[in-house]
């Protein structure tokens, strides 16, 4: 159950990451997943 939770909230975050890289810079979507390689 924690896995599956966590893999969605992660999906959540990307797609939050995308479009936030979109409207600003790119480079903010490689900050978010270097958080999550953490």
């Amino acid at each position: 159950t924690n896995k599956k939770t966590r893999n969605r909230a992660y999906d959540l975050l990307v797609k939050i990451g995308h479009a936030y890289g979109d409207a600003e810079h790119g480079g903010t979507r490689d900050n978010l997943l270097q958080f999550f390689n953490m």
